[in-house]
């Protein structure tokens, strides 16, 4: 007679019992970023890193299958900023590839630029703090990770005659009439443009404005209108012609609708701050 010996749990269920999974937010102010910067005297790559802020966190953007399989050893996890207050409102969301409001009330917003690979062993020695915010929203950051790597690259006349412009018309209307801007980007979760249903200019196009809910107020409704004529007046017609703008629900867009336009990434409003956008810069003595 023999007795079964207990399987042994690993490292990966374990952190599934504790409640790390996808999404997760935890606090690491000693774990460093890494990155390579090119030597200026040998053009080689060297090693550097930056060094997360005190209020800054992390959170994990591997899929809970991965947490889990003994097959990836690693947990991926990209650094989250917390912001002020006035720049939390110029935050766009999904519409930026770039960065994703985590928790509005918290100021929490993470940044795909800064990733990094952590060993699961790690993770055993760290706190972890269930999603902040709501499940839609942590839907939407799901969505948003995957949008990260299969977004288009739109044609450079398409950006030079209608993002650019489109840029100028929310950066301006942020200026001048932030509590416009605001009300447009709570209600309008995602914009997208149609392909060109035209071979040559003028390309005849429409943008889709994708909406949370077909419930909105009628100052929402408002600063919808707002923008769309001032998109329309900003648009160059002798290379652009859009049609009446459809504003729609995810409920209400069809599959086809969604497969035959691009998602516009409106990184021009995304953060304004005083951070780097890009590797940092060397420090000097």
């Amino acid at each position: 007679m023999t007795v079964d010996q207990p399987q042994e749990i690993s490292v990966g269920e374990r952190l599934l019992t504790l409640g790390w999974q996808q999404g997760t937010v935890f606090a690491a102010p000693a774990l460093p970023v890494m990155y390579h910067k090119l030597n200026a005297e040998d053009r080689r790559p060297i090693p550097a890193n930056r060094s997360p802020k005190n209020s800054e966190r992390f959170i994990v953007i591997s899929q809970d299958c991965d947490i889990k399989s003994s097959q990836e050893p690693y947990i991926e996890a990209l650094l989250c900023m917390v912001t002020s207050e006035s720049l939390i409102r110029k935050l766009l969301d999904a519409k930026s590839a770039r960065w994703f409001t985590i928790d509005e009330k918290q100021r929490l917003v993470a940044q795909a630029k800064y990733r990094v690979l952590l060993e699961k062993e790690i993770l055993l020695s760290l706190t972890p703090a269930p999603w902040p915010s709501s499940l839609e929203r942590r839907l939407r950051f799901i969505t948003w990770l995957g949008r990260r790597y299969d977004r288009p690259a739109l044609p450079d006349d398409i950006v030079e005659q209608l993002q650019q412009p489109l840029e100028r018309v929310l950066s301006r209307i942020n200026e001048e009439h932030p509590q416009t801007l605001m009300l447009f980007s709570g209600v309008v979760h995602e914009v997208r443009v149609s392909q060109p249903w035209t071979a040559e200019p003028p390309y005849q196009m429409q943008l889709v404005l994708m909406i949370q809910s077909d419930q909105i107020s009628a100052e929402e409704a408002d600063a919808i209108n707002i923008v769309i004529d001032e998109i329309q007046a900003e648009i160059n017609c002798e290379y652009i012609l859009l049609d009446s703008p459809r504003i729609v629900t995810e409920d209400q867009i069809s599959l086809r609708e969604y497969r035959g336009t691009w998602p516009i990434f409106l990184d021009y409003l995304t953060y304004q701050g005083n951070e780097i956008n890009g590797i940092e810069p060397l420090k000097t003595a």
